[in-house]
């Protein structure tokens, strides 16, 4: 039993210890950007990234779904999950990775479906400074909602208090302010 404690202690001090240095290297990066909707993330992604590199900042980018991948300030493309399922806690490797790479941008393509993981994108993850809305068609009807209206209110649950909001659809003005 004693074991066990000590390894539960253990593990909450590592995991206390893991979010303080995520919040540094967060703060450490100016500007955070994540791009939700339901369609259109990963070109909206690449466009932004490729549109602040342009500008001279040193841009790193993350897509999601089918075509997973981690854009380099460079612009090149690299395969960053290998063949693994798709997991919200993979923003952490992402953003360790930019932070040492001295990002002055990140461009994060959401991949939170539920509500719980659009909120942990938005207050732990990201906590993005902008937060572009493409669109709110029905699509995963469990997980978001079975009209625009709901779908909506789900994906600007990524948005936290403060930051910027564009928003492409109309439907999320009554979530968003």
């Amino acid at each position: 039993m004693l074991i066990v404690l000590a390894v539960a202690a253990l593990l909450l001090v590592l995991g206390l210890v893991e979010h303080v240095l995520h919040c540094r290297r967060l703060n450490a990066i100016k500007l955070r950007i994540l791009v939700n909707g339901t369609r259109g993330k990963t070109s909206v992604t690449r466009l932004i990234a490729g549109m602040l590199r342009e500008h001279g900042l040193v841009t790193w980018a993350k897509t999601t779904g089918s075509d997973a991948r981690y854009i380099l300030p460079d612009g090149s493309a690299c395969d960053y999950r290998g063949g693994r399922r798709a997991n919200i806690i993979e923003q952490l490797p992402f953003i360790r990775l930019a932070a040492r790479g001295n990002a002055e941008a990140i461009v994060i393509e959401c991949m939170a479906l539920l509500p719980e993981n659009q909120q942990l994108m938005a207050d732990k993850l990201v906590r993005p400074t902008h937060v572009v809305l493409t669109n709110a068609f029905v699509d995963h009807v469990d997980e978001i909602g079975s009209t625009a209206q709901e779908t909506a209110r789900v994906l600007a649950l990524s948005v936290p208090a403060g930051a910027v909001t564009i928003a492409g659809d109309l439907q999320f003005a009554p979530y968003v302010h």
